[in-house]
């Protein structure tokens, strides 16, 4: 399903102009369904992109970003990064610590409500 980001969003076209000095990031807080069509658009536009989870909706999607960003030489970026949380952080200090001895397997649980439940916002 293709949703045309401009329906759902206002977007300052000046921002998207190649060359344009307002800034080097766009941060992209779309609903995932425009994902990948807004952080395409700044990537073509000569912008680095950090977009809220998930990076693209298809593996395809996400692959056309990953290798559009390369060519430009642009860097993008994507959430969650919970893995500097603090807990994650003090967990791994533990460890490369040796505090709880030699550990041979880890997991970790981070509650929320997926991506999925994002689908269900009707703007």
């Amino acid at each position: 399903m293709m949703i045309e980001a401009e329906k759902h969003y206002t977007v300052n076209s000046k921002v998207f102009q190649t060359g344009a000095d307002l800034l080097d990031v766009i941060v992209n807080l779309t609903i995932p369904a425009v994902h990948a069509e807004m952080s395409r658009k700044a990537i073509a536009a000569g912008k680095h992109v950090y977009s809220e989870k998930p990076l693209a909706t298809s593996l395809e999607d996400a692959r056309l970003i990953l290798d559009e960003a390369a060519a430009r030489g642009l860097r993008v970026g994507c959430a969650p990064d919970t893995f500097l949380f603090a807990q994650h952080q003090t967990a791994r200090k533990l460890l490369d610590d040796g505090a709880i001895g030699g550990a041979v397997a880890a997991i970790g649980f981070h509650a929320q409500h997926g991506p999925e439940a994002l689908s269900l916002i009707h703007i």
